[in-house]
């Protein structure tokens, strides 16, 4: 049997076996008095704090959990959205009297997008619209009413982040 010190510090913070929290027999990360983070004997890695990791994380399922909004004493809980890339999206309204209208992208889009994975939907809102992307470029999506009709519609734009490596699909 592999032998474990019963407490390690440093810089301060004690890196070993959990006391009286809700821990017990879990490893911890912090003082017995306020574990910022501990690895529980359920395999369960828990904070009250924030978590970055730089690299990579993975996991069979993720998702997140808040406060209801509606419903003092409980909680939602989302999945996130799953795909064969690492997407962003924005997502809107657009009602205007012109034909023609430019959905901007955020200011960021260019450094984080890789423009030519971009795709657009489009909705139309209340009546049968002819509605098309005209043009994706730098600065956002031009689209365009075909019949030179007022564009009501939601649009959803999703694009592949450039800024980290693709993912490996099957691997």
């Amino acid at each position: 049997m592999p032998y474990y010190p019963s407490n390690i510090f440093f810089n301060g913070i004690k890196i070993g076996p959990s006391g009286s929290t809700s821990s017990s027999n879990g490893l911890l990360l912090g003082n017995d008095a306020s574990a910022n983070l501990y690895r529980s004997a359920a395999s369960t890695i828990k904070t009250d704090g924030s978590l970055i990791v730089t690299n990579h994380l993975s996991a069979s399922t993720k998702s997140f959990l808040i406060n209801h909004p509606t419903q003092e004493g409980k909680k939602l809980q989302y999945g996130v959205l799953e795909g064969p890339e690492h997407s962003v999206y924005i997502r809107g309204k657009v009602s205007h009297s012109n034909f023609i209208y430019i959905i901007n992208f955020p200011d960021y889009w260019n450094k984080l997008v890789d423009l030519n994975s971009i795709t657009v939907s489009l909705t139309p809102i209340k009546h049968s619209q002819n509605l098309l992307v005209k043009e994706v470029n730098s600065s956002g999506v031009i689209i365009a009413e075909e019949n030179f009709k007022e564009i009501n519609c939601y649009y959803h734009i999703f694009g592949e982040r450039k800024d980290v490596p693709k993912i490996q699909v099957e691997i």
